[in-house]
């Protein structure tokens, strides 16, 4: 069962009102999907899932005042879980077909049996690693751009950027701070994988719908 918390929402903001939630029990998430508006007194702004899975409890309600930290949901049959115990298992599997064959050369239909046993456990773990080098592969070449800002709110400057060029990055992770006429925001990234390229500069003044790094 995992948790998912209202992450930070950017500088001296620490809570909002719920104006509109978008899961239910029983529905599924993925990381990077919005999953509520929240409307501080800065701005109406989009919270990204931070998980993937199927929700199973709600913890809130509409109009509600939440704050940072406060569990939103809990998720079951998360990815991410099942992926790590996966990837975990696959390496003492994969050793095992090492040794059998080892064993086969010099013994009989015996040590033959406990190979062809051993076969069917090895195409799974060899399976789980597959699993997450396909979304690496496509966050590698996926685009990340400057999501609304609030009501009015189109463009503001680069105050800071917080990734470059190689940097690991997980979806709801704050990734740059942006100065607009209201606030200085820090703004979330809504894809995991690993930096290609940055295509903006510190100070830069920046429109909402803009590609920030591939």
């Amino acid at each position: 069962m995992t948790e998912f918390k209202l992450p930070e929402l950017g500088e001296n903001v620490h809570q909002g009102d719920l104006v509109r939630l978008m899961v239910a029990p029983g529905a599924t998430v993925a990381e990077g999907q919005p999953v509520m508006e929240l409307e501080t007194d800065k701005a109406v702004v989009e919270v990204p899932s931070s998980i993937s899975g199927t929700v199973k409890d709600v913890l809130v309600k509409q109009g509600e005042k939440l704050k940072v930290g406060q569990v939103i949901f809990t998720i079951e049959n998360g990815n991410r879980p099942t992926t790590r115990s996966s990837s975990e298992r696959a390496e003492p599997a994969a050793s095992q077909p090492k040794s059998a064959p080892a064993q086969k050369a010099p013994a009989a239909p015996g040590q033959k049996a406990s190979v062809a046993a051993t076969q069917p456990s090895a195409p799974a773990p060899a399976r789980a690693r597959a699993i997450p080098a396909v979304p690496a592969e496509t966050a590698e070449v996926a685009e990340f751009k400057l999501p609304e800002l609030g009501e009015n709110v189109h463009q503001g400057d680069l105050v800071r950027l917080m990734v470059s060029p190689g940097t690991r990055i997980t979806a709801g992770q704050p990734v740059m701070e942006l100065e607009t006429d209201k606030a200085v925001v820090e703004v979330p990234s809504s894809v995991t994988g690993t930096v290609n390229d940055v295509l903006v500069k510190q100070g830069e003044k920046i429109k909402v719908g803009q590609v920030i790094f591939t």
